[in-house]
């Protein structure tokens, strides 16, 4: 089985699936999702689940072409950075 998710931000509900699935007997061959943020947990949580991931695109390649395509300002994007280093905490 390959999982198809829609985003990832932290990995965990979609790794719930993918511990139920193995639960029910499916050999999970990794993940693949549509976007991702890119957070570090998401990382660590996939490795530590030994589940591979793969994206179409992430918040990394998301903002360059924003800004390119005049969705966003320059200065939107640096805010938008600095807002995935840690959102949980963002202008708090």
């Amino acid at each position: 089985v390959v999982v198809i998710e829609d985003l990832i931000s932290t990995g965990n509900s979609s790794l719930l699936a993918v511990e139920a699935l193995k639960e029910a007997g499916a050999n999970v061959k990794g993940m693949a999702a549509i976007f991702s943020y890119g957070f570090e947990i998401a990382t660590e949580n996939f490795k530590n689940a030994n589940v591979d991931l793969y994206t179409l695109s992430n918040y990394e390649n998301l903002l360059p072409l924003a800004v390119a395509k005049k969705y966003i300002s320059e200065e939107e994007e640096l805010a938008l950075q600095n807002w995935r280093k840690n959102p949980s905490t963002w202008e708090k």
